[in-house]
């Protein structure tokens, strides 16, 4: 019986120490939504490509699935990461690429035209990236 409580208080502990990561992360993630306007509504583990048998590992390969509040509505788009292998010597990249609703809004004039494109940068980009779409007014 003792060893029996000993795991239900183990277990416990477990799973509130669990609870306050959770809280922690969403009430990260809330900040993140208020500061910069992007909401992040999913990640998954990109599809990956292979090339000549070097693709990258899966869990390197990343999409986040985005909405953002801007000026004329808002802005819906994945944004994946890509890692290509260590031997390849190159750096990793986003590719923000819009759902076909932006697309929509984009040929409709409620959003400027460069929101409708697929946009490739380095990962060490990814500020000056924001920071340029802010300056635009996003």
């Amino acid at each position: 019986m003792v060893a029996g409580s000993v795991l239900f208080c183990s277990a416990a502990a477990s799973i509130s120490e669990l609870q306050s990561q959770i809280t922690e992360l969403e009430r990260m993630r809330s900040l993140y939504e208020d500061l910069t306007g992007v909401k992040v509504n999913g990640v998954f583990e990109a599809e990956e490509e292979e090339e000549d048998g070097e693709g990258g590992n899966a869990d390197d390969n990343l999409e986040f699935e985005c909405e953002q509040r801007v000026k004329n509505g808002t802005l819906r788009y994945v944004m994946q990461l890509q890692k290509p292998p260590a031997a390849s010597g190159q750096p990793p990249q986003y590719i923000y690429a819009p759902t076909d609703e932006t697309r929509a809004d984009v040929a409709n004039g409620l959003l400027p035209g460069y929101f409708g494109k697929n946009v490739q940068f380095a990962k060490s980009n990814g500020g000056r990236w924001f920071r340029l779409g802010v300056q635009k007014g996003w």
